[in-house]
């Protein structure tokens, strides 16, 4: 601007740099959004594109690239070898740091479970086959599950995730109940095809029950209006049919290839001496807890449903306290690198949580009116009355600046123009002078100026009070 022309040539002893910076700092619309009050900070800001994860992830490893290669360019080239800092934030790069998370959650976790159930299973059977034939149906049904759910379109989420550990659980759970019946038959059962037929035939039911409650219980997660919760529900409830498929036919399959045990007394009717044997064991072992807790109850019954109805009421109370709210940065740890950015750049810049505000001219009025601009100004005011907003654009500030500059950069003229050919003239003015961005601003017909749009920032805040906010 011509003001800014006279200020160099009247301060001509000071650096160009010094000038502008001292500019910069002075104009409300770049300071603390473009560069930090200190002025040892500034953002690059990038409107992108609703795009699909996979592309949302490439965008996020592409710029990090670009910056660790400028990064490491420039101190390599810096005498005195200090390079800058980068901290990148936002929508995308939120979205893109969840799915790396929950990638690294499914490798992490997968492995662990199966060793760890290596070991619960070695301690519970004693056996191979009592180990191998577990791990083996649980495969069998995760490559399954997961198989139709990449099939039918699906992507992994947060919520998804849960898949892989439920249907683990779950088919874990139906191949224990199997082996341990199919091991207690094998004691009383002379050839191994009687074994398997009496287990089918009294754990079949049970495990048949289990299955529909269990489909039933996921089924109820439907009714979401959450897509991701519906779709998980969905693919639960069919996951746990699958399940008794696999564990009624694969199961029996494995068992008829291991090699049977014979029956300590093959034709006494009554129970073997080797069952007696590990029952005798069981009542010295674990048996004299359950022992001792089922005379516990037998004799305290009063006293316990009395403490759990005490309980109970406690806790009910407890429900009436509950609170739903959501924070997507609680989703990473506190020395995160994106919650170090993110608290970084809200810190020194501006709030990253967005809030989009559309005014909308009805009866064929332009919203380029005085007296509608000064209306936008004056709820631009009262946002900036609200702790959490950091900062707020729309078109009236375009007006305002121009004014002020077509007036000799008088800061006294930074307001709306009386009338409402000098506010479009100054719209066209902006746009062609290379701010595209207050395109974005307004909304235009064949004739007129319907919509005004004021884009909002704040601080990060709970949904609670997100909501609040809003409201107000």
């Amino acid at each position: 601007s011509s003001s800014f022309k006279e200020k160099v040539k009247t301060q001509h002893d000071r650096p160009l740099m010094n000038i502008f910076k001292q500019q910069l700092l002075a104009d409300p619309a770049y300071r603390n959004s473009i560069i930090s009050k200190n002025g040892k900070t500034t953002a690059i800001i990038a409107t992108v594109k609703s795009v699909i994860p996979e592309s949302r992830r490439q965008l996020v490893s592409e710029i990090k690239k670009v910056l660790y290669d400028h990064k490491t360019v420039t101190r390599s080239n810096s005498t005195n070898k200090r390079s800058p800092r980068y901290h990148v934030a936002g929508p995308s790069v939120v979205n893109a740091e969840l799915d790396r998370m929950s990638k690294q959650d499914m490798t992490k976790f997968t492995p662990l479970m199966f060793a760890i159930s290596i070991i619960v299973l070695g301690c519970l059977f004693r056996k191979v086959s009592g180990v191998l034939i577990p791990l083996l149906t649980v495969g069998v049904c995760m490559i399954w599950v997961t198989g139709c759910f990449v099939l039918f379109g699906q992507t992994m989420n947060m919520i998804s995730n849960m898949l892989l550990p439920l249907t683990f659980i779950i088919a874990l759970s139906t191949a224990i109940h199997l082996i341990n019946h199919y091991y207690q038959e094998t004691k009383l059962s002379v050839l191994k095809e009687d074994a398997i037929y009496n287990t089918i035939r009294h754990v079949g039911i049970p495990i048949l029950m289990t299955s529909i409650t269990t489909a039933i219980g996921f089924v109820s997660l439907t009714t979401s209006s959450i897509p991701p919760v519906f779709i998980t529900g969905l693919f639960m409830s069919g996951c746990a049919t699958i399940i008794f498929i696999i564990g009624m036919t694969f199961i029996p399959i494995l068992l008829s290839f291991v090699p049977s045990q014979m029956p300590v007394d093959a034709g006494n009717v009554f129970l073997p001496k080797y069952f007696f044997a590990k029952m005798n064991d069981q009542e010295r072992g674990f048996g004299v807890l359950l022992s001792s807790l089922s005379c516990l109850i037998a004799n305290y019954k009063g006293i316990i449903l009395a403490c759990g109805l005490v309980a109970g009421l406690i806790f009910v109370w407890g429900i009436s306290k509950l609170q739903v709210e959501s924070d997507i940065m609680t989703s990473f740890p506190k020395n995160s690198q994106i919650a170090k950015d993110n608290a970084y750049i809200e810190r020194h810049l501006m709030g990253l949580l967005p809030a989009e505000i559309v005014a909308e001219a009805t009866n064929g009025i332009s919203i380029l009116q005085p007296h509608i601009l000064n209306n936008l100004v004056d709820l631009q005011k009262y946002l900036y009355s609200i702790p959490e907003v950091t900062g707020s654009i729309s078109v009236a500030n375009y007006i305002q600046k121009a004014h002020q500059i077509v007036k000799g950069d008088n800061p006294q003229y930074y307001s709306i123009p009386g009338t409402e050919k000098e506010a479009r003239d100054y719209v066209k003015l902006t746009s062609v002078f290379g701010d595209k961005y207050v395109n974005h601003l307004y909304a235009k017909d064949a004739k007129e100026y319907t919509d005004a749009r004021i884009s909002v920032r704040m601080k990060q805040v709970g949904s609670n009070r997100y909501q609040a906010v809003i409201k107000s």
